[in-house]
C-alpha cells in the first residue's frame, strides 16, 4: 500500500535543477546544476505550478526542470517565502507535450492540523538526497504554537531523518500533503 502511494505521488515530484555558469582555468564556461526536489502543486491551461524549497535557487542564473517522464522545461520564479524556506515556481504548459500534460498529477493538499503522533507519513521528494527516494515513518511529535516571523506554526517531527535542504514533502495514508 505505501509502496502504491508513493508510486502515484512519483508523478507530482519535478527535479529542479538550479543551473549557473562559472568559468573554468582556460576561460571555458562550464555549467553546473544543483538538484532538488519539487511537488507540483497545481496543472492548469497556462501554467504549471511547482512547490520547491528556496535553496534550489540559491545562486541560480536559470531554472531547469526535469518532470518524471524524463521531459524538461524553464521554470520561472513566481514567489519565494525566505521565512519559511519555500519557493513557487512556474512552467509555461505550452513547453510541454501534451503527453507529459497527461501525465503529471499534482499532489492533493491535505490538513496538517490534523496530523497527530502516530500518524504513518511517507516522505517523498528527495528525503534520502536523491530526487525520487522516499522513506516511511511515521509522526514523532507535534510542536504546536511555535512562533514565526508572521504568526504560528506546527513543526512535525518524524522517526527518520530525511535531507530537507534538498525537498522533502510527507504524504498521508491518502497520498495527501
Amino acid at each position: 500500500m505505501l509502496r502504491e502511494i508513493a508510486q502515484e505521488a512519483d508523478k507530482g515530484i519535478v527535479t529542479v535543477s538550479s543551473v549557473k555558469t562559472q568559468m573554468d582555468w582556460f576561460d571555458n564556461p562550464v555549467e553546473s546544476a544543483g538538484q532538488y526536489a519539487g511537488m507540483i502543486l497545481a496543472v492548469n491551461t497556462n501554467e504549471i505550478v511547482i512547490l520547491t524549497g528556496e535553496k534550489a535557487l540559491e545562486d541560480a542564473e536559470s531554472l531547469r526542470i526535469v518532470f518524471g517522464d524524463g521531459s524538461t522545461a524553464a521554470g520561472q520564479i513566481k514567489q519565494k517565502d525566505t521565512v519559511g524556506g519555500m519557493a513557487a515556481l512556474t512552467v509555461s504548459a505550452s513547453e510541454l507535450s501534451e503527453s507529459t500534460r497527461n501525465w503529471i498529477e499534482p499532489i492533493e493538499l491535505g490538513n496538517s492540523y490534523s496530523v497527530k503522533p502516530g500518524d504513518l507519513v511517507i516522505a517523498v521528494g528527495s528525503p534520502s538526497g536523491r530526487v525520487h527516494s522516499i522513506k516511511q515513518g511515521c509522526i514523532s511529535y507535534v510542536a504546536k504554537g511555535v512562533q514565526i516571523a508572521d504568526g504560528q506554526t506546527r513543526i512535525l517531527y518524524t522517526d527518520f531523518s530525511c535531507n530537507t535542504q534538498k525537498g522533502t514533502f510527507f504524504l498521508n495514508l491518502t497520498g495527501q500533503l
